[in-house]
């Protein structure tokens, strides 16, 4: 059964790759997923599946240099969306697009620089598994201008922010509207993070050990495991070729 997203709300992710069989098999081996060839008209877009539920996808037609996981905002109209996006002061970088039958995309770019998509749902509908064991279950903001850029989402998206204190810093924490719980968050200050991206976080049972695991598969650890109050234990690392995520477990 598919997780119900809002509009304004993160609800697919996809992972740019020139090595494909590679970076399928350190993600299936490190979140137990299961991969689904779309086949030559999806250009071999490959599904990533958790007990045959979509999670995201792994995406061999990524261009070269594109090292991070890509984000995808659900709207109720891509065309609409790009003119807010223009309005709010970002940056077109691919033009709303149909992909058959499954949605309308485009792509962009937020004031602070940070790259973000839409996408317009009809067949594909987004992730079907969220916020469980083996799929995302949190979006963070890493941005060098967090003002500037929650500025421009809260313009173009209509994303509401509420600033909490935890644990002794100021977070954003970002939600859609009429959601009753947050997608996400954003640190209010800027965070050496490496590249500018929304950084996915999943979900898994033992964060110190898929830590572990991803150094052991030839990725790297970039934040170590440690304990959030209120939030459980948080790591963030790389894959092989460099993109960024990180994982959470409860305490």
């Amino acid at each position: 059964m598919s997780h119900e997203f809002y509009d304004s709300e993160p609800y697919w992710l996809d992972l740019p790759t020139q090595r494909p069989k590679d970076t399928i098999a350190f993600y299936s081996e490190l979140f137990g997923w299961q991969p689904h060839d779309m086949g030559e008209e999806y250009g071999h877009y490959t599904m990533m599946l958790k007990d045959g539920e979509q999670v995201c996808a792994i995406n061999p037609m990524g261009a070269p240099g594109t090292a991070r996981w890509e984000l995808y905002f659900k709207v109720p109209d891509a065309h609409t969306m790009t003119k807010a996006v223009e309005a709010a002061g970002g940056t077109v970088t691919y033009e709303p697009a149909d992909v058959g039958d499954l949605c309308t995309i485009a792509r962009f770019t937020d004031p602070s620089g940070v790259a973000f998509s839409v996408s317009q749902p009809k067949e594909h509908t987004g992730a079907q598994v969220w916020d469980e064991i083996g799929a995302v279950t949190w979006i963070e903001l890493i941005s060098n201008d967090s003002a500037t850029a929650l500025h421009f989402y809260r313009q173009a998206l209509s994303i509401d922010s509420e600033l909490v204190n935890m644990g002794g810093s100021n977070y954003n924490l970002l939600s859609a509207p009429g959601a009753q719980r947050a997608f996400g968050g954003a640190a209010e200050t800027a965070v050496d993070m490496g590249p500018r991206i929304w950084l996915p976080y999943f979900k898994v049972a033992d964060c110190d050990a898929t830590a572990e695991a991803m150094i052991r598969m030839g990725g790297s650890v970039g934040m170590k495991p440690m304990s959030i109050p209120n939030v459980g234990r948080v790591a963030v690392g790389h894959d092989p070729d460099g993109p960024t995520f990180g994982v959470i477990s409860d305490e």
